[in-house]
Formats: structure tokens, sequence, C-alpha cells
């Protein structure tokens, strides 16, 4: 990951928990760390994602490993959070997972139109 990626994602990290700090409630800790799990998770399927590649590789399209080394790793994070919001490692809202399924399935519908 570049600097500027890098920096760029951990600033939209920091800037989640600042603004979930501002909650007046009393899970209000579980919304500042929220982004942090999310971010675990995320780069933990990634990192599958990229590991996934060993067994891939052996077909018969490089083109469609690389691609699917990208689906293992979408389905993955949202399985992992998912579960984490709904299996209660951290106490949030429902509407939050709601909200969570719904920009994933929607970014997934734009990639796969995108490319």
């Amino acid at each position: 990951m570049g600097a500027d990626i890098f920096e760029s994602f951990v600033g939209s990290i920091i800037a989640a928990m600042i603004i979930a700090n501002d909650f007046d409630t009393a899970s209000a800790g579980d919304y500042v760390l929220l982004p942090i799990l999310l971010g675990f998770i995320g780069y933990t399927a990634s990192i599958i994602g990229v590991f996934s590649m060993s067994f891939l590789k052996n077909g018969k399209d490089p083109a469609a490993a690389l691609r699917n080394t990208t689906f293992i790793a979408a389905v993955l994070f949202w399985a992992g959070g998912y579960l984490a919001i709904n299996l209660g490692l951290i106490e949030v809202n429902y509407g939050i997972s709601n909200y969570f399924d719904f920009t994933v399935c929607m970014g997934g519908v734009y990639r796969s139109e995108d490319g």
C-alpha cells in the first residue's frame, strides 16, 4: 500500500473514531472501536486473499485467478464484518449492520459493472 493511500485509509479510520466519540450513548466506546475492528477484518481478509493466489495460480487463466482472489477477500470481509457485528463482538445498533450489508453489496455491484 502506497504512503498516500495508507494515509487516507488511516485518516478515514481516525475521522470515523472522532465522530463516534461524540455519541452520548453507553455504547459510544464500541462505535469508536468499530472502524478499527473493520479495518483489522479487512486487512486479514486481504492477506488471506493474497495467499489464496498460491492455489489459484495453477489454473489456465491468470486473470481469473487474480479476479477470484479479490472476490475471496471481499467475501471474507463481508462475512467477518457481519459476524463481528451480529455475534456481539462489538455492541452496536442493528441499523449499523443493515447499512454495512447495503454498502458492501452496492460496492460489489458497482465493481462488477465497472470491470
